[in-house]
């Protein structure tokens, strides 16, 4: 089941302090993406416009224009900004919305699917 499912626009890839490693900066929507992503599976440039969906079913992946990876919920945090954090294998996927209360769909330590697919 597809718990959530938008159009995000790269802004900026950014080299992280770690080696080989880059964030992705995204804008979607309903909600900021910032994402871990190690440089041997990074097939995204800035300004790509990409789908990004979480979900609790495996998604079919086509390694030459999608990233995929299992994850689990870390925290979700209900402030002023609300907070999605999932660990994709160590390397965190960071959600922040004004728009959506992620308390409604996500669980501490949930397991979720994660696939970011480049649009042609």
């Amino acid at each position: 089941m597809i718990l959530l499912r938008e159009e995000c626009k790269i802004e900026t890839i950014e080299k992280s302090l770690l080696p080989y490693i880059y964030i992705i900066n995204a804008k979607c929507e309903n909600f900021d993406l910032k994402m871990d992503i190690h440089e041997e599976v990074l097939i995204f440039e800035p300004n790509n416009v990409v789908e990004f969906s979480i979900s609790t079913d495996k998604p079919k992946c086509n390694t030459l224009t999608d990233f995929c990876g299992t994850g689990n919920v870390v925290s979700i945090k209900s402030n002023d900004v609300n907070k999605l954090i999932v660990s994709i294998g160590g390397f965190l996927l960071v959600l922040s919305s004004n728009n959506i209360d992620f308390t409604n769909k996500f669980k501490p330590l949930m397991k979720v699917y994660i696939k970011l697919s480049r649009k042609q």
